[in-house]
């Protein structure tokens, strides 16, 4: 028995030396992601007191930032990933907490965030919550946070494309409790902001929520932001023109509730304006009718925009004046048309062979200006009357006339102001400056006309855009495929056409050098074309 005790007396202080050793040095397995600042990584991580925005890095240590939880509580937590790329990629997000703080990330600790993909250029919240198990022991411990493209990672992994981020976890701190759920949604725009008649407002898609838009004249994607807006009785022009815009807007309007929407009109281009990319829409409002707005962008085009809310006065079109001055043909085409350099205010200048049915933009370089518009004879039926710019539909073909005042009293002005028209509902498809590619001379005979479709260009390639035009007459989708050659499907992408010319550019700045046979189907119907890509 004293023998026995004397053994024991020497071992167990070198159990307890060994035991405190492997305690002190043991350490958390690393994982890192080697491609990070190229693709894709965590933009920022929301949990239970951390709200912590971060910049492209294989691995980041954030332990020093630190979530305060309670066990036996659940808390929500939003981690943000940020695709630098043109095309969607699949991204995954998934989280560990060392509940039982023996450094080991064990299966048990683990939460999936979520897997979805993410469009080019954008932004994407992975939401979830984390319940902490009632028997997660009090202290300090660590979370792991790793994005991976296309599958979840392990929790010591090293792979290529994601972003890897540790933070430190209290658990029994004093934090504040878990905030309450959200309310429940009844539709895609509660939390649709007010938008008054003359105002403009900055917003940005960057970051905006996802809310599926029904389709309205044009298919939206899953991302935006909504407005409300009173109707007045009188017709209403929402504009993403000017001002803070940077991408390729789209807008649409509907009525209804927000539960049960009901399209209104909607808009994607905007060719008079300098941003061409810009939308405009304008539609007759009821009187107290309340209209959802919602601002988007076309596929996955994200950014910042500037809309305006121009709602229409309740004036009487009167003004006739009885001086002529200049005529010009009406165009045919999208481009611009001056009509007259030096137009006084209190003169009309006449628009032979306008055709029924078209759309037209007249504006003067004063922007105070008061133009009506009226067809058949110089004092015959109005068409529309406004502030610059303004557009009228004609009822018949034949000639229309613009009339030029100061205001909307017909005020006159005895100065020079230049006028010109734009046929918005005109197009025209014609190859790029210096391309040296004319129209293919191809086309689908759809029923409501023909589709046309040009070459790819520039052929070779440079740089690592591709562009193809094409002339639609009506809204649909395009799918372009590139073929190896062997026959290999090796990128595909979608876009969205809409009525008239649409010019369709391709980054495909992945695809090595080589030449690609590029397959363009619309309505199930495909042209063929080829590519060279050349590669320094």
């Amino acid at each position: 028995m004293k023998k026995r005790f004397t053994l024991l007396s020497a071992i167990l202080p070198a159990i307890f030396f060994f035991a405190f050793q492997y305690s002190a040095t043991a350490q958390y397995c690393a994982s890192t992601a080697s491609a990070a600042t190229t693709d894709e990584w965590i933009t920022n991580v929301t949990f239970a007191g951390i709200n912590n925005p971060s910049g492209n890095s294989g691995y980041s240590n954030f332990t020093s930032i630190t979530a305060n939880v309670t066990a036996g509580q659940s808390y929500p937590i939003t981690v943000a990933v940020f695709n630098s790329s043109t095309i969607a990629w699949t991204e995954t997000v998934r989280v560990w907490i060392d509940w039982n703080q023996n450094q080991i990330f064990e299966t048990s600790e683990q939460y999936n965030i979520g897997s979805q993909s993410v469009p080019g250029g954008s932004t994407v919240n992975f939401t979830s919550n984390i319940a902490v198990p009632a028997g997660a022991l009090s202290g300090t411990t660590r979370m792991r946070v790793t994005n991976r493209f296309s599958t979840y990672a392990g929790p010591c992994d090293t792979f290529t494309f994601g972003e890897v981020e540790d933070y430190g976890v209290n658990v029994g701190g004093s934090g504040p409790p878990p905030p309450p759920p959200p309310p429940p949604m009844t539709g895609p725009c509660d939390m649709a902001l007010p938008l008054l008649c003359g105002q403009t407002v900055t917003g940005s898609t960057l970051n905006s929520a996802i809310a599926q838009a029904p389709t309205c004249g044009l298919v939206f994607p899953r991302y935006g932001n909504w407005y409300t807006l009173v109707g007045t009785g009188l017709s209403i022009t929402l504009s993403t023109c000017g001002g803070a815009t940077n991408y390729d807007t789209q807008i649409g309007v509907y009525s209804g509730s927000c539960a049960a929407l009901v399209c209104v009109a909607g808009n994607n281009n905007d060719g008079a304006c300098s941003n061409r990319r810009a939308s405009t829409v304008t539609f007759s409002s009821v009187s107290g009718t309340t209209y959802y707005v919602w601002v988007t962008g076309v596929l996955d085009s994200r950014g910042s925009y500037t809309l305006s809310a121009t709602c229409e006065s309740s004036v009487t079109c009167n003004c006739s004046n009885t001086t002529p001055y200049l005529s010009v043909n009406a165009p045919t085409t999208s481009t611009p048309l001056t009509i007259s350099g030096c137009t006084f205010a209190r003169e009309y200048n006449t628009i032979n062979n306008a055709v029924a049915g078209r759309t037209y933009r007249v504006t003067s370089s004063i922007a105070t200006d008061w133009l009506t518009v009226r067809q058949g004879t110089a004092g015959g039926a109005v068409l529309g009357c406004g502030t610059t710019p303004l557009n009228v539909t004609t009822t018949t073909t034949g000639p229309i006339y613009l009339h030029v005042n100061t205001n909307s009293s017909c005020g006159v002005q005895s100065s020079c102001r230049a006028t010109t028209i734009t046929c918005l509902s005109c197009t025209t498809l014609s190859a790029p400056v210096g391309s040296g590619e004319a129209l293919a001379g191809e086309a689908l005979n759809l029923p409501e006309g023909d589709l046309f479709v040009g070459n790819v260009f520039p052929n070779p390639l440079s740089g690592n855009t591709a562009n193809i035009r094409v002339e639609s007459p009506k809204e649909t989708e395009a799918i372009v495929r590139f073929m190896d050659q062997m026959g290999r499907e090796v990128m595909a992408m979608e876009s969205d056409l809409f009525v008239g010319e649409n010019l369709l550019q391709l980054n495909i700045g992945r695809l090595p050098a080589g030449t690609y046979f590029v397959m363009i189907q619309v309505e199930g119907r495909v042209i063929p074309r080829r590519l060279v890509i050349p590669r320094a």
